[in-house]
């Protein structure tokens, strides 16, 4: 297995790092994610040098670098932040806003079904006085709406509002909240597929990593929920690439075809 680490700058002006491994002509990334992994990009490769699989990106990279690289994938995704042309569906973070400046945000942005994360930051309150503004339908759903998970039952037995779980679903997936309808997968976080409750869909998305992690990401959200669209547009967050050929994103869907 040779390792190569790469940087790159983001378009937000910040550097992402990670590996790349490469085994005959398969390639995976590992590359942990500054203040929300729980190993640093050091600890990551000395296991890696090691033969270790301690920690959650590792393990993902070790998974992918041991399946083959996909021929060809074409798979619905979600814009990131601005709505694009082509795309049905448009995720927004809303958790950093007031409540005036969030229903505006999203009255703006009401041509495709929206999925809005509040990186659990709002209040009950706070959240209900939001939902009285819109409909369920409008929103393809509420990602870690709230902190608590008494709150988030509460809020989804009275709003019938759909709910997206991504950190809190090891604790909460399984609670009963009545319109849980996605539980959000970064793999390079998770290193393991969790297993959802019957009738919950797995939804997956990138934590900032280069196109060969996306690739692999991309990859798994093929083989779980082919139809759906899942969090990889990566046009919002990177200028650079590590794969070659390198995705490409068109009408919506995100499309590579192995050279």
């Amino acid at each position: 297995m040779q390792i190569r680490r790469y940087s790159t700058v983001l378009k937000n002006g910040s550097t992402r790092e990670g590996l790349i491994l490469q085994h005959d002509k398969n390639l995976s990334e590992v590359a942990p994610l500054p203040n929300w992994s729980q190993e640093t990009l050091a600890d990551a490769f000395k296991q890696l040098k090691e033969g270790k699989c301690d920690s959650p990106s590792v393990r993902f990279g070790l998974a992918s670098l041991n399946t083959p690289m996909p021929t060809h994938l074409d798979l619905p995704i979600n814009a990131f932040e601005q709505y694009r042309p082509g795309f049905s569906v448009l995720k927004l973070k809303v958790g950093h806003l007031g409540l005036q400046d969030a229903i505006k945000l999203v009255q703006r942005h009401q041509q495709v079904p929206l999925r809005l994360d509040f990186n659990r930051k709002w209040p009950l309150n706070k959240l209900l006085r939001f939902a009285s503004h819109f409909n369920a339908s409008d929103f393809d759903y509420f990602e870690e709406p709230t902190e608590k998970l008494q709150d988030l039952i509460i809020f989804s037995n009275q709003t019938r509002f759909p709910i997206a779980l991504d950190e809190s679903a090891a604790r909460f997936a399984h609670e009963p909240i009545a319109t849980l309808k996605t539980i959000v997968v970064k793999p390079t976080l998770t290193g393991t597929i969790p297993t959802p409750p019957p009738g919950v869909e797995l939804i997956f998305t990138f934590a900032y990593e280069s196109t060969v992690g996306l690739l692999r990401i991309a990859q798994l959200a093929a083989q779980y929920n082919p139809t759906r669209p899942h969090g990889l547009d990566f046009e919002s967050y990177l200028s650079s690439h590590t794969l070659f050929p390198p995705p490409i994103i068109e009408n919506g869907r995100f499309i590579w075809n192995a050279p």
